[in-house]
């Protein structure tokens, strides 16, 4: 294209205004330098970075958890007692026979006293078993093998009852048995008799 400079500055004026030429793009180095920037979703609020103190960064790296209060311990439970370690131990009646005379001191002797014929008899065993097992063996050292056994005497004799506990029991039968007596209702006439009279 041929002309003066003028002609063609005009020329080229006209093409720009006509939008017959593209406009001129800046180069890199015209360019400003841009930030990237973080994505932002709609709506979050804006959060600031969390910096990180090297110097605590091991002793707190969050919320400290208090430690719960110990429950007390919780007392022991109580061994429940057997139905047959708490009811009383089953007393044992036991019928013993005695002169008429004795039962008749003996029921004398309770009604004054309000004891009853367990308490006395056990009392009056306890007072003379000595007595009674000497007794007895001075009885069997006769020559003749009958000679120690009582006489009967063919008195009435009037039953009365004993109760007692199983230990009580198992000492009374101990004791007659080591004194030689001929049976229990023997023994505890013998015992009362003395024990009445003291």
């Amino acid at each position: 294209m041929s002309g003066s400079p003028a002609d063609r500055f005009r020329g080229a004026a006209t093409k720009r205004a006509l939008g017959l030429t593209a406009p001129p793009t800046a180069t890199p180095e015209d360019q400003p330098p841009q930030t990237p920037s973080l994505p932002v979703t709609a709506g979050a609020p804006a959060t600031r970075p969390h910096i990180v103190d090297p110097l605590t960064a091991d002793l707190f790296t969050g919320p400290v958890a208090q430690p719960e209060p110990a429950s007390p311990p919780s007392p022991p439970r109580q061994k429940r007692q057997s139905k047959k370690e708490t009811s009383p131990a089953r007393r044992t009646r036991v019928p013993v026979y005695v002169p008429g005379a004795v039962h008749a001191r003996l029921a004398e002797r309770t009604a004054d006293s309000g004891e009853t014929y367990t308490a006395v008899v056990l009392d009056a065993v306890s007072a003379h078993h000595g007595t009674l097992k000497t007794r007895y063996e001075a009885r069997s050292t006769g020559l003749f093998v009958g000679s120690g056994r009582r006489r009967r005497t063919g008195k009435a004799t009037t039953q009365i009852q004993l109760l007692l506990l199983p230990e009580d029991l198992e000492t009374l039968t101990r004791l007659v048995a080591e004194s030689g007596a001929d049976n229990a209702s023997v023994y505890v006439s013998d015992a009362l008799d003395l024990f009445l009279d003291a």
